[in-house]
Order: structure tokens, then sequence, then C-alpha cells
């Protein structure tokens, strides 16, 4: 098996820098949320200094045509592997989660854990739009499998999400892509449409993803922040105006091993819970 660490100080240990942050990734935590630590993935403001806001960044940049070109020759071209990348996890009520993303392909596992502790949740989808997520605290499989919409990112394909956190467009074959006259690139697949906002000159970078949707209540957002290159190491999800959740890379790794790890075979939960945000503490 061969991998690459990306560069960066400390080995892209957590970078000290605060910042009020990201969105409805709480919906991954729907598996991890009926424990009184649980919280979960991927818009309340709490101000941390350097880190993404949740201010309104305006108008994109008017890139002209060579520009446009060469950002999007560079924003899509295939990753050099499969992600391997742990995240420290912040949701309203709770700081000290981490969130591991293992892609192999179209299909992948996400894992929500506590600091120095256990697995709380764990969700995996494949290439076909399947989507499992179990709750480890009880020792269920929770009967809701759209795993998009628990991220709070809409109908956005796990596969196209993975792109985005490995420092691409969130584009996979088949789906369709034009520019606005303000700016804004818009992408567009089975099922879902976003607005994408790229970075005024090179490095070309994404810096934000809005879903299209048809009010603010139910859009959503992704703002990315402190890129090494392409590579965002800190993404803010957002969906209205109380849901949110943040991701800070701790470290990312390329890996080509051949499987991902089985699903452990559990009974379904006998309810869902109705609250997806984690216990007030």
């Amino acid at each position: 098996m061969s991998h690459r660490t990306v560069p960066g100080s400390r080995t892209w240990q957590e970078c000290s820098g605060r910042d009020r942050s990201a969105a409805s990734v709480a919906a991954v935590t729907l598996a991890a949320t009926r424990a009184a630590t649980l919280a979960t993935m991927l818009t309340a403001m709490l101000a941390l200094t350097g880190c993404v806001s949740s201010r309104d960044l305006g108008r994109p940049p008017q890139l002209d045509e060579a520009q446009r070109l060469e950002a999007m020759a560079e924003l899509r071209q295939p990753p050099t592997g499969d992600l391997a990348a742990l995240y420290r996890l912040r949701v309203p009520h709770s700081g000290g989660l981490r969130c591991s993303v293992l892609a192999r392909g179209d299909s992948g596992r996400l894992t929500i854990s506590e600091h120095f502790g256990s697995a709380l949740s764990l969700a995996a989808w494949s290439a076909d739009g399947a989507a499992e997520i179990l709750d480890l605290r009880q020792g269920c499989r929770l009967p809701s499998g759209d795993l998009s919409a628990m991220l709070g990112v809409g109908r956005l394909p796990m596969a196209n999400a993975v792109r985005l956190l490995g420092g691409r467009l969130p584009m996979v074959e088949g789906d369709e892509s034009w520019w606005q006259d303000e700016g804004w690139l818009v992408i567009s697949g089975p099922g879902w449409a976003g607005s994408v906002r790229l970075s005024a000159q090179p490095p070309w970078r994404v810096v934000e993803l809005r879903g299209l949707a048809s009010s603010p209540e139910t859009g959503w957002r992704l703002l990315l922040d402190e890129h090494i290159g392409s590579l965002p190491g800190l993404i803010r999800i957002e969906q209205g105006e109380e849901r949110w959740a943040e991701l800070k890379l701790i470290r990312l790794q390329w890996d080509t091993a051949a499987d991902l790890p089985a699903l452990p075979d559990l009974p379904q939960c006998e309810a869902e819970p109705s609250d997806l945000r984690p216990e007030r503490r």
C-alpha cells in the first residue's frame, strides 16, 4: 500500500485558530444523536479568529475565459488516490468529537467518535447511491439511509462531497456545468444542483458551494478555508439559520488499499430520533 501525507506544518495537525462554524453535517450524526455525547457532521455563528465565518461573501470573482478554462482543468483532475482523512468535528453543543472519512472509488465510510473514546456512529455509502447509518452506541441500524440529507447538503452525492474534501470540484462523470454571468459555476447532477465560488486567482480552489434550493430554510452551503493548494483545511456546513457543523482537518493521506472494512451486522433500530442535534450539556 502506498500513500502520501499532505505537506504542512506539524503534518496537518490542528491549526490553532478559532471561528464560528459549519452546518447540517449534524445530519451525519443522525446516527450519533441517540446518546448524550453524540453529535453529527458536516449554523449558528460562534465567531472564532482566522477561520471561515458565516458572513455573506458577496459576488464571486469575475474570471475571464482563460482563467475559467485553467481553473476547470486543474480542479477536474482525478484525485491522487482514495481519500483517508481525519477531522476535528464541532457542532453547536459539542467540540470534542472526531470524524474520519475513508473512500474507495465511489464508496466509503464515515465514522463519528469521541475524542478519546469509542465510535458513536458509522455511515456507509456505495456507488449505486445506497447508504446505511449505524448507531454504534445503541447497537442498531437506523431506518433512514438518506446520508446526504442527514449531512445537511441536500441531495449532493457522497462521491461528489468526497471530491470536494480532496480539493476538487464536486463533479463526477455525467455531471453538467456552466458559468453564470454573476461569476458562479453551476454544477448539476442526478437529483441535485449547486453553485460554486472559486478563488480569484491561482492556486485555484473552491471556497464556497451553495445548494440550489427554493427557500433559505431549505438552503445549504459549504464554506471552505485554510487551503494548502486546493485542499481545504476547514469546512463549515450551514443549513438554514440554526444547523451547522465544522470540520477541521487533522490529517489526510491518499490511500490505495483494496477494500473497505466490512459493516457490523446489526438489527434495525426501533425508532428514529426526531431531533438530530446533540443534546445541550
